[in-house]
C-alpha cells in the first residue's frame, strides 16, 4: 500500500492505494482533495530580506523527530497528528477526514472526498466516486539484488502515481472543484 501527496498554493491531494487481485495489482482506493485560502504573501521587502538571510546563513535542516505511531486500526496517514490529518484503514475500508469516516466503494471504484476549507464554502465536504485504472505490480526475480528490486518498485510507484494523479485531475467533478476561484 502506498500514499502520495501533492500540495499547491491553494489545494492539496492525499491519496491511498491498496493491493487487489491477490496482491498482483494495486488500485487507487481513496483520494482527499482539499481547497483552502492561500496564505498571505510576504511583502516584497520582507521576501527579499528573507531570501538574502537564507543565502548568507542557510537555514538549518529540521532535526530528526520520532513519528507517533498510527492509532490502532489505521494503516496509513497524511499530516498525521496535524490539522489536516487523513487516516486510511484497509481492513475497515474507510478513510477518516476531519473526524468523519467515509466508506470506500465496494465496486473497485475510488472514493474522492472533496474538502473546501475556505471560510465562504457553502458545502465544506462532499464525496464523489471516480474510476481509476488498476496497475500491475512488478514481478520479482530471485536473481535480482536488493537494489534492482528497490529500483523496479520505485519505477512502478512513480508510474502508478503519475497515472492516478492524471486520472484524478482529469475527473470532471474534481477539476470543477479545483477550478472554483479562491
Amino acid at each position: 500500500m502506498g500514499v502520495w501527496v501533492v500540495v499547491a498554493e491553494s489545494w492539496s491531494v492525499s491519496s491511498f492505494d491498496e493491493n487487489v487481485s491477490g496482491g498482483a495489482e494495486q488500485r487507487l482506493a481513496a483520494v482527499v482533495v482539499r481547497r483552502f485560502t492561500p496564505p498571505p504573501r510576504d511583502p516584497p521587502l520582507r521576501a527579499a530580506l528573507s531570501f538574502l538571510r537564507d543565502v548568507v546563513r542557510p537555514p538549518k535542516p529540521p532535526a530528526p523527530r520520532d513519528f507517533d505511531p498510527l492509532p490502532d486500526g489505521w494503516d496509513a496517514a497524511t499530516d498525521h497528528g496535524g490539522p489536516r490529518e487523513v487516516l486510511f484503514s484497509r481492513e475497515r475500508r474507510v478513510v477518516r477526514v476531519g473526524g468523519h469516516e467515509y466508506a470506500l466503494p465496494e465496486d473497485g471504484n475510488t472514493l474522492a472526498v472533496l474538502v473546501d476549507e475556505r471560510a465562504e464554502a457553502h458545502a465544506p465536504t462532499r464525496t464523489h466516486v471516480l474510476r481509476a485504472p488498476t496497475m500491475p505490480k512488478p514481478s520479482l526475480d530471485a536473481r535480482d539484488g536488493k537494489g534492482q528490486v528497490h529500483h523496479r518498485f520505485r519505477e512502478h510507484d512513480d508510474r502508478a502515481n503519475a497515472c492516478w494523479r492524471e486520472c484524478v485531475m482529469a475527473d470532471a467533478v474534481v477539476a470543477s472543484f479545483l477550478a472554483q476561484p479562491t
